[in-house]
């Protein structure tokens, strides 16, 4: 595997597969379009120990699959629209440090089996996390700090385990492109909060599981859903909707 070591302000463009690129504490790569793109290669790797960040446009972008990006704990991401947009399938984001956005999502990854794993803080204008593809999964255990919605998961058999923080001004976790017969599940033990829902679910199955707090409504929707609320709180009321929902509660109001 080739190594590069970026330290430069015109951007950096991924030119083959198979490759680590490394910014190293000191360092930055800083751009006013993308400040580093993966662009059509896969099988690469981003290690952001320093900066990287775009005055204009994503902080990085990949449009192949099997990319990782790590940000450590000195590092961060900074967009003007995405901070990390990625497409296709088998990406990986894990975030010790920051990642930013000036107006729009923190880390959007379109493509199946898309993974996320914060432990830092992503602070951003609009959505969170984003996930569209099948088996989708965050694993949160940092903060996710989100003008308008915290998690957006759409496809089949995704997953969010939060044992951290997800504060959002509109809702907390999104699941409201969830098909028939499609499943998602969430496990919190943290905290997941919303301006005007904690989870919004759809025509899907819903299975949520909460030991943790969960501040605003819940709307579980169609489907026949799931609600474990042993051990936690709903700051609100959980909607059942349509469907043959199952609950098991000590600590909530239900429609």
């Amino acid at each position: 595997m080739a190594v590069f070591n970026l330290n430069t302000t015109i951007g950096v463009t991924a030119t083959a597969a198979d490759s680590l690129y490394v910014v190293g504490v000191n360092a930055q790569v800083l751009n006013n379009g993308t400040a580093f793109s993966f662009s059509t290669f896969g099988n690469n790797a981003l290690v952001v120990n320093g900066l990287v960040a775009s005055a204009t446009s994503n902080g990085v972008f990949s449009n192949a699959a099997n990319n990782r990006v790590t940000v450590t704990q000195n590092g961060a991401i900074v967009g003007d629209t995405d901070a990390v947009s990625l497409s296709g399938s088998a990406q990986l984001v894990t975030n010790a440090g920051t990642i930013v956005s000036h107006t729009d999502d923190g880390v959007q990854i379109d493509g199946n089996g898309g993974v996320v794993e914060n432990n830092g803080t992503i602070q951003v204008e609009d959505n969170g996390v984003v996930l569209t593809g099948d088996s989708g999964k965050l694993i949160n255990n940092g903060s996710v700090l989100a003008i308008d919605r915290g998690v957006f998961l759409d496809g089949d058999g995704s997953e969010i385990s939060n044992t951290g923080t997800i504060l959002a001004g509109v809702g907390g976790v999104d699941l409201d492109f969830l098909l028939a017969g499609e499943s998602a599940q969430v496990n919190n033990t943290g905290l997941i909060k919303g301006g005007q829902y904690s989870i919004q679910g759809a025509d899907g199955t819903e299975t949520i599981k909460n030991s943790g707090i969960l501040d605003g409504d819940v709307f579980l929707a169609a489907g026949n859903d799931i609600f474990d609320g042993r051990g936690g709180s709903v700051i609100g009321t959980v909607y059942g909707g349509a469907g043959n929902d199952t609950f098991t509660i000590d600590d909530a109001a239900i429609d």
